[in-house]
C-alpha cells in the first residue's frame, strides 16, 4: 500500500522513549529530537499511546524531555477496559483529521490489534523489544532500526519503494528457498538411486533363480 502521508503516530513506551512508564527516568530513543524536528514541517505528529498509559502523563513526559511543542496531539487507550489499542489510533486519526490510508503507526511493540488501512513500522533499537521483534519475525529485521532513516522511511513508503531492508530479506528468503530446492533434489536423486539399485538387485536374482530352475 503506497499512497501520500500526511501524518505519524508514534507509540510512546519503547518507541519514542526508554524505560517507560517510570516517570521521572524515561529517555528519548537515539536521534528522536532531531528526527521530529525534520518531520514537523512536512507532517502531522501525534501519540497514540497503546498501552493505556493516561494522556496527561505522557504530556509531562513530553515536556520534559523538550518534545512536546513538536507533538500536535497525545491520545490514549485510557478509559478503555482493557486498554483498547485501536481506540488510542482512532482518537489521534480523528483529532488530526486524517485517513487511515493518510498516516502510518511507528511501534516498537507488537500490537495484538490490525488496524485496516493504516501502515505501520516496527521500531527495534536491540533493547528488549527490538531483540523480541528480531526473533518473532525470524530472518526478517524490523522494518525501523534508526530514528535517523525515519524522513527517508517515510518518503519510500509514500511511493511503495521497498527499503534496503526490504531486499536484504527477499534475498535470504531467496537463499532459503534455493537451499530447499536443492535439498529436495538431493533427495529425490538418492531415492531414485535407490529404487534403481533395488531393482537391479531383484532382477539379478530374478535371472539367477531362471537360470539355475532351467537347468536339467
Amino acid at each position: 500500500m503506497n499512497g501520500p502521508i500526511r501524518a505519524v503516530l508514534f507509540d510512546y513506551g519503547e518507541t519514542l522513549v526508554r524505560d517507560w512508564p517510570s516517570v521521572g527516568k524515561s529517555r528519548p530513543e537515539p536521534g528522536v529530537h532531531a528526527t521530529l524536528r525534520r518531520l514537523a514541517p512536512d507532517y502531522r505528529l501525534a501519540i497514540a499511546a497503546l498501552d493505556g498509559t493516561p494522556a496527561d502523563a505522557v504530556r509531562e513526559d513530553l515536556a520534559r524531555l523538550g518534545l512536546a511543542g513538536l507533538i500536535a496531539t497525545v491520545c490514549s487507550a485510557a478509559g478503555t477496559t482493557p486498554p483498547s489499542p485501536t481506540a488510542a489510533v482512532e482518537r489521534a486519526l480523528a483529532e488530526l483529521g486524517v485517513g487511515p490510508a493518510e498516516a502510518v503507526l511507528i511501534t516498537g511493540r507488537e500490537p495484538a490489534t490490525a488496524f485496516p488501512g493504516l501502515r505501520q513500522l516496527h521500531y527495534g533499537s536491540g533493547h528488549f523489544w527490538g531483540d523480541r521483534l528480531r526473533k518473532k519475525m525470524g530472518f526478517r529485521d524490523p522494518l525501523l532500526t534508526s530514528f535517523d532513516d525515519l524522513p527517508a522511511t517515510l518518503a519510500r513508503l509514500a511511493t511503495g519503494e521497498p527499503g534496503p531492508r526490504s531486499w536484504q530479506s527477499a534475498a535470504r528468503l531467496g537463499g532459503l528457498l534455493l537451499g530447499f530446492a536443492l535439498g529436495t533434489a538431493t533427495v529425490l536423486y538418492l531415492w531414485q538411486r535407490e529404487e534403481a539399485d533395488l531393482g537391479a538387485a531383484g532382477a539379478e536374482r530374478t535371472d539367477s533363480n531362471d537360470s539355475r530352475s532351467n537347468q536339467p
